[in-house]
């Protein structure tokens, strides 16, 4: 459980901040109820006892949804969490003045003129109070707070590599639940770290990232360490799950959609995803037959971003799936926005080239490739055509007008255009509006409406 050091200056702070983003409340119940989630009977009480000075506190924010919803108020308590996280970000960015969401310092530090440089950083740092910022502190605290501390600096793993751990536990752990989505900045993992006080290092001068003072044994074990989630109304039919990767068999292609296509909660749908993955590996990536795992992930996370109850994948060729929101019943179409040209070969040629090396003895195959940043800047640049393209396809397909559409968003670019990206949506996505009845885009786990 995150402890945030409170104070009556930052008491204040967060009080505006829930007059943003809970503005229908009446102020008198947001601080009754911002004084319960944090542990304290009363306004009154809280500010006795914060007068003498900070106190540590635990957050609440179940007292905080039952005070509101005594009142008549309905909230799922994140405002409460990120006002209260933004605390603990900003009390990192008081005494970490170099560092920004991306990192230590800004892309390209070190080659750009000093006022590039100093919009960078202000942007940089005024995207650290954010709320998908606030979202990614937790997420990395969480991941954080499970490894071991050490006396050195661990310097075979810096925050960057460590950030991609943090997304793959979070994939793989959905039943955590509170935050949803997985991914995290190299900036807001580094504050994570000062905020558990943790030692740490910035790589080098002009590098985003830091070493820190964890255990590599810690870091491994949690790479291993899976869910045991299933949906409890399919646990009567068998699929065997064998050692390795291999393609499915005809049969275990007919048979596993059938498991998809029972009402199940999302996380459940997400863990019985990784079931298959563990078998299929990166040959779903160039199997015939096997287009039902990407419409799995699809609705898995997408159901699981809006806060659906439940969600299954349909018995015919359209729609692809259907979930339960706040009592109704949504259809929906899925696509995916990416570049796909020559994917299915290289995939082919890895495995190929896994299967040599098992066949060799190596039982821990792993390629590393390298990713320049330059690239990432080329794959954000691609999004607007992608998504257009991805809209268009969909708009020609004389879809049912009653289905809703989600284009899943396949690129990365760690957070360098991430307000590019999310102001080109709604234009890129344009083609399929009125010929769906309404459109979202899935990227990082977010969903975004476009139309």
């Amino acid at each position: 459980m995150i402890r945030i050091a409170v104070s009556l200056s930052e008491i204040e702070n967060v009080k505006k901040d829930l007059g943003q983003t809970m503005p229908d409340v009446k102020s008198s119940h947001r601080v009754e109820a911002l004084a319960r989630g944090l542990g304290w009977r009363t306004n009154a009480t809280m500010r006795a006892a914060l007068a003498n000075g900070t106190v540590l506190r635990e957050l609440h924010p179940k007292s905080f949804i039952d005070y509101l919803d005594e009142h008549g108020f309905t909230t799922d308590g994140r405002p409460f969490v990120r006002a209260m996280v933004r605390v603990a970000i900003r009390a990192v960015m008081a005494t970490q003045p170099e560092l920004t969401h991306f990192g230590f310092g800004v892309y390209d530090e070190g080659r750009i003129t000093d006022e590039e440089w100093q919009r960078k950083y202000t942007q940089g740092r005024g995207e650290m109070l954010t709320n998908q910022a606030a979202d990614e502190f937790e997420r990395a605290f969480e991941y954080l707070q499970l490894l071991r501390p050490r006396k050195a600096l661990d310097k075979t793993t810096t925050s960057y590599g460590l950030k991609h751990n943090v997304e793959r536990y979070h994939d793989r752990h959905p039943n955590l639940g509170r935050i949803g989505g997985s991914y995290v900045a190299n900036g807001m993992l580094i504050a994570a770290a000062y905020h558990l006080s943790l030692k740490v290092q910035r790589e080098s001068k002009h590098s985003p990232n830091a070493y820190l003072n964890v255990s590599s044994e810690s870091i491994e074990s949690l790479k291993t360490e899976r869910p045991s989630v299933l949906p409890s109304n399919t646990q009567g039919a068998t699929f065997p799950i064998v050692e390795g990767q291999r393609r499915l068999t005809d049969a275990e292609r007919r048979e596993w959609p059938k498991r998809f296509q029972m009402w199940m909660p999302p996380d459940a749908m997400m863990a019985l995803w990784d079931n298959v993955h563990e078998t299929v590996g990166v040959s779903m990536m160039y199997q015939a037959g096997v287009d039902f795992m990407r419409n799995a992930w699809t609705a898995a996370h997408f159901a699981k971003a809006r806060g659906a109850q439940e969600v299954r994948l349909c018995t015919d060729t359209r729609p692809d799936f259907e979930m339960k929101l706040h009592g109704q019943h949504t259809l929906f179409e899925v696509t995916e926005a990416g570049n796909f040209e020559g994917r299915g070969n290289e995939y082919r040629a890895f495995d190929e080239r896994r299967a040599v090396a098992v066949a060799a003895g190596e039982t821990d195959y792993v390629e590393v490739e390298d990713d320049p940043v330059e690239d990432w800047i080329a794959r954000a640049d691609q999004a607007p055509a992608l998504l257009q393209s991805a809209a268009i396809r969909k708009a020609n397909g004389n879809y049912d007008p009653s289905f809703g559409l989600v284009i899943y968003l396949n690129i990365g670019e760690y957070g360098l255009r991430q307000k590019e990206i999310e102001g080109c949506m709604r234009a890129a996505t344009a083609p399929a509006k009125g010929k769906f009845r309404e459109v979202w885009v899935l990227w990082k786990g977010q969903a975004y409406q476009t139309s």
